[in-house]
């Protein structure tokens, strides 16, 4: 007889153990399919260790716990690798995750599907090369020509690539030249068909995929002999799972993959992010190459200036000009705004009312429908006509305010009918289907679009090189009260700079310091402020972030439930350490109230014993992109 340690397959939040035990009468292998008994269920797990009973037989007499026997071996043959266990306990440890979860979303789900397994699938052993390793970051516009020298190099050496990309639409920009040099070339990502995935998994099984071309779900497949990692834009956000468990940072679980590996690790990018300037300065990332100083023509326009001068338009005289001699030349342009509809919300000039979603805790967008204008909320899609009036203090004065899409949009159309100009417009967000985006990014792309109105989802599309930019009004982004609001802003507008020849950003903030290092090129000095005020209130890269969310239809249980926990973290943590509890910006959403508790430390043992304190209710984001 034999104890069997076993990880479940399942999600069994924190404080709950992450392994159970199980008698079995034959040895197995560590990574090997189960099926277990758990409470009156039964679950799939993973074989963690296996000992013989003798060995054990004193501590199971004194123990007061009855152990039960597996119900059934699915594979004897492991189906994940020794490294595959140790990064998904990376992942538990560092992000708070349920083990069994991280480990679950390594495996194709036809895997799990199946009572017998093919022969040709099980994972092999990894070569024994696990060693600390220094990323480097690699600084540089064109990157493509480094990568495939270090590919040709690995590949040269029999060992096998890792390429990750953030988006899938950007990684199928680097498939073509990948297949160059290797006809062994796979692309991953999570919108293939389960089939589709369990292909590539067997291919990675057997060595068949010399390079493995992904987006983060590509991170926990049973790689063999890894020797190099590249990982493309290594600041977006895209490698960030926030909306679904577990929640990782793709760059950093690809440093530890790394590390088990020993393969070399390639971060690439043209922005430096603050994060990546510190690790740089205190010796944990090597840098190559230097950022683009290209300095294509960006304007910086004041539009209280232009306010002053009786320009009440949406577009600044400057802007006008530009896209007048644009137009005419029949010249691309790019208009970022950052939100849909006409007005981004309606506020009462004499009382201050603002109308807001009875749902959620957010004023509602004035979008004109069918000739019609409806208030939308863009967390549940509730709807209702404007009001006539203000139903707080029943005064006339109600006033559309923001700038949405759509009245650039209108703003667009009177320009080009005062001026006597024809331009076909066409307008991107993120709510439109995805093969809507694709045609009207492959009209703009064909010089079928004159002028496209997009929101940030334009960014996550390659290759976008219009004549002119411009940010229409982007002081939102400025004014998020959010310790990473300001280089995520300085992010955007460098992006918007480097895909266009010339760039316009009208703001009432002309002032601020980001639009000076902006007009520079200063990224050092940017961040070297960024990091003075981050270093004043202990935010990263200072302390590690983790962020706790209540959410209930009830705000009485909301204050009780954000209370009691905040006096048991108390135990653990100083008051300096922790934010709130508060509620979120946006207060409420779908009917629920969310509050927030934000712990900034770095100290691992109080993160250990916080798994014990923070009930399975309470959602656990560590790194967040986002504390508000």
């Amino acid at each position: 007889m034999y104890l069997i340690e076993v990880i479940p397959l399942i999600k069994i939040p924190y404080p709950g153990a992450q392994t159970f035990q199980y008698f079995s009468s034959k040895e197995l292998k560590k990574g090997s399919l189960i099926s277990i008994p758990i409470g009156k269920t039964k679950a799939q797990g993973i074989v963690f260790d296996c000992l013989d009973l003798l060995q054990k037989k004193l501590e199971i007499k004194k123990s007061s716990i009855a152990l039960k026997s597996i119900k059934e071996v699915i594979s004897f043959e492991p189906i994940v690798n020794e490294n595959q266990i140790k990064l998904a306990q990376f992942i538990s440890d560092k992000y708070l995750e349920p083990l069994g979860l991280c480990l679950k979303s390594f495996i194709p789900p036809n895997i799990l599907k199946r009572k017998k397994l093919p022969l040709n699938i099980f994972p092999k052993e990894n070569i024994k090369n696990q060693k600390k390793v220094k990323p480097v970051l690699l600084l540089k516009k064109n990157r493509i020509k480094e990568y495939i020298k270090l590919i040709k190099e690995t590949l040269d050496k029999n060992q096998t690539v890792l390429f990750l990309s953030p988006e899938i639409l950007k990684a199928a920009v680097f498939l073509k030249d990948l297949k160059k040099i290797s006809l062994k070339t796979a692309f991953y990502h999570a919108e293939l068909k389960n089939s589709q995935k369990l292909k590539i998994w067997q291919d990675v099984c057997q060595n068949n995929a010399h390079i493995l071309l992904g987006t983060r779900s590509s991170i926990g497949l049973p790689f063999f002999n890894l020797g190099l990692i590249i990982i493309d834009e290594e600041e977006s956000s895209s490698f960030k799972s926030w909306d679904q468990h577990p929640k990782l940072n793709a760059r950093d679980v690809v440093i530890k993959l790394a590390e088990l590996h020993g393969a070399k690790i390639i971060l690439g990018t043209n922005f430096l992010t603050a994060n990546s300037y510190c690790r740089i300065k205190n010796n944990e990332f090597e840098s190559i190459g230097n950022l683009d100083k290209s300095n294509p023509r960006i304007d910086i326009v004041d539009m209280q200036k232009e306010r002053k001068w009786g320009n009440f338009s949406l577009f600044s005289e400057t802007l006008k000009k530009e896209l007048r001699k644009n137009i005419e030349s029949k010249k691309q342009i790019l208009l970022f705004v950052n939100r849909k509809g006409l007005s981004t919300s309606i506020i009462c000039k004499n009382c201050g009312y603002v109308e807001k979603c009875p749902n959620c805790d957010s004023p509602m967008v004035y979008h004109k429908q069918k000739d019609k204008g409806m208030l939308i909320c863009h967390y549940c899609l509730y709807s209702k006509n404007p009001p006539a009036y203000c139903p707080s203090c029943k005064s006339t004065k109600i006033r559309y305010t923001g700038v949405g899409i759509d009245k650039v949009n209108q703003e667009i159309e009177n320009f080009l009918k005062f001026n006597n100009l024809n331009a076909k417009i066409a307008i991107l967000h993120k709510e439109l289907p995805e093969e809507k985006q694709k045609r009207i990014i492959d009209d703009f792309k064909k010089k079928k679009i004159d002028v496209l109105l997009t929101t940030q989802v334009a960014f996550k599309y390659p290759n976008l090189k219009p004549d002119l930019s411009a940010a229409i009004l982007p002081d939102f982004l400025l004014n998020i009260p959010d310790f990473s609001a300001n280089e995520k802003a300085f992010r955007v507008f460098n992006l918007l700079k480097n895909i266009s020849k010339k760039t316009t950003i009208q703001t009432f903030k002309p002032d601020l310091s980001i639009f000076k290092y902006l007009k520079d090129n200063d990224f050092e000095g940017f961040i070297k402020e960024e990091l003075e005020q981050r270093k004043i209130f202990s935010y990263p890269p200072f302390s590690e972030i983790i962020k706790l969310t209540f959410r209930n239809k009830l705000y009485k249980v909301c204050l009780i439930r954000t209370k009691e926990l905040e006096k048991q973290l108390l135990n653990i943590y100083s008051q300096k350490e922790i934010l709130g509890p508060s509620s979120a910006f946006i207060a409420k959403i779908k009917g629920r109230y969310i509050f927030n508790i934000v712990i900034k430390s770095n100290n691992l043992e109080k993160k250990d014993r916080l798994k014990g304190i923070v009930p399975s209710f309470w959602e656990i984001e560590v790194d967040p992109e986002s504390i508000i």
